[in-house]
């Protein structure tokens, strides 16, 4: 079984709170300083526009080619780029616990498990 984490945004559900045609984000709520935004996409989605945000401040965001109005929606995400993989998880074929998978083996088998017999994997598993 595979399971694959998406960027569906750092930041979502906040808006806008400044002037209409602004070409930067304002928003009190949020200290896009402390979310190091360079870089990550911005999206307005009372507009469906976004951008690479290139430049911000404690509370405003700027980014490339997005404007907004009073009261616009806006996502931001925790990437360059809406809905990139963040990271994903496939189960070892030998013990059943997920791991990222470029630590499995080309068979499919976590190297920690791998000399393990399989009786001794199925009582671990029974005892958590």
């Amino acid at each position: 079984m595979k399971e694959v984490y998406k960027d569906e945004g750092g930041i979502t559900g906040r808006t806008h709170s400044g002037g209409v045609g602004d070409v930067a984000l304002q928003d009190f709520g949020v200290h896009f300083d402390v979310h190091y935004a360079i870089g990550r996409l911005l999206e307005n989605v009372t507009q469906d526009t976004s951008g690479v945000v290139t430049a911000h401040t404690r509370h405003t965001a700027t980014a490339t080619g997005v404007t907004w109005d009073d009261g616009d929606e806006y996502v931001l995400y925790l990437e360059a780029t809406k809905n990139a993989v963040i990271s994903s998880t496939e189960v070892c074929r030998m013990s059943g616990f997920a791991y990222p998978r470029d630590e499995l083996g080309p068979d499919g088998i976590h190297p920690r498990h791998a000399d393990r017999d399989r009786k001794v994997m199925d009582g671990e598993r029974r005892r958590k």
